[in-house]
């Protein structure tokens, strides 16, 4: 007789059945007691089974009387990268990777938000995103939005958001930089130098611009 006190398992939810009595067959001197993990998938930290033996008035209980069993979680876990983390206007996208260890068994549908300096009207929105069953990892490409508004630079963090499915690794959060298309313009002096009377000798500024 035995009982599982203690353990943050729970029969026959995280586990089969084990029940609390286990039979040493006659002849033998000891008996193996399974725990086999139920596949619930949920996140969830590791669990564990304790069985601590129990008393009887037809055996004694020596030492060690307990022992102890854990079970991991096989859920996946994500991570996500920029492979190509520059884009530009108005036809250079920018790339994000994620990724996922454990099952491949099925579809997973990745949770996530977007933040920083570039608002969705600078770039396409990315849509659903979903690793298909048997891939480890799948690409969001970021596409930017041609627009006639000269700017600086922007940034897009992609940020992955933990579900009942899945937990999220390191990284959890990438970032593509857009870099804007239209003309720059910058001003330098040709000639520093005038004198009187005027047309003589005159003074030159050149303003360049490029894109």
């Amino acid at each position: 007789t035995f009982s599982l006190t203690g353990s943050t398992a729970a029969s026959a939810f995280d586990y089969l059945s084990i029940g609390q009595n286990a039979t040493i067959p006659a002849g033998e001197s000891f008996v193996d007691i399974a725990v086999t993990p139920i596949e619930d998938n949920k996140v969830e930290p590791s669990e564990t089974v304790v069985l601590t033996l129990i008393g009887s008035s037809t055996y004694l209980v020596g030492s060690p009387s307990s022992a102890t069993v854990t079970i991991a979680d096989d859920e996946p876990v994500l991570t996500v990268v920029t492979s190509d983390p520059q884009a530009a206007e108005p036809g250079d996208t920018g790339t994000f990777i994620i990724s996922r260890t454990g099952s491949l068994i099925n579809n997973l549908t990745v949770n996530y938000s977007t933040s920083g300096t570039a608002t969705p009207g600078d770039y396409s929105v990315l849509g659903a995103i979903v690793i298909p069953a048997g891939q480890a990892s799948v690409t969001a490409t970021l596409t930017p939005s041609d627009d006639d508004t000269a700017e600086p630079d922007e940034i897009v963090v992609f940020t992955l958001n933990q579900t009942s499915f899945y937990s999220v690794g390191t990284p959890n959060s990438a970032t593509v930089t857009i870099a804007d298309d239209e003309p720059r313009v910058s001003i330098a002096v040709i000639d520093a130098i005038a004198a009187e009377p005027g047309t003589a000798d005159t003074a030159l500024f050149r303003v360049s611009r490029t894109g």
